[in-house]
This record gives C-alpha cells, sequence and structure tokens, in this order.
C-alpha cells in the first residue's frame, strides 16, 4: 500500500541519519531510535544500509 511505502521510506532514512550521527554504531543508534539492537540490525539489513559492524 501507499502508506507502507511511505512509511519504509521515512524509516529509511531515519535509521540511516542515526546511523551517521552515532558513526555507524548500531547499539547507540538502536538507542536513540528507541528499538532493540537486532531490530535495527534487520532493519539495516533489510534497507541495504551501511554500518559499521560491533
Amino acid at each position: 500500500t501507499l502508506y507502507d511505502q511511505v512509511v519504509s521510506m521515512v524509516e529509511k532514512e531515519l535509521i540511516d541519519q542515526v546511523l551517521k550521527s552515532c558513526q555507524g554504531v548500531q547499539t547507540k543508534a538502536s538507542g536513540r531510535l528507541g528499538i532493540n539492537r537486532n531490530t535495527l540490525h534487520k532493519k539495516i539489513a533489510d534497507y541495504q544500509l551501511e554500518a559499521k559492524p560491533e
């Protein structure tokens, strides 16, 4: 649906920006986003984002 597409686009951009502000540190980024680190890791893979491995 259009709603799902918009949510995905916004979520991808938000995660990307937070990862950059945290220098790719997923633990820090997941805390800022208020989500579990494993959830963040899955979303990074789903959206094919780059993050520094921990």
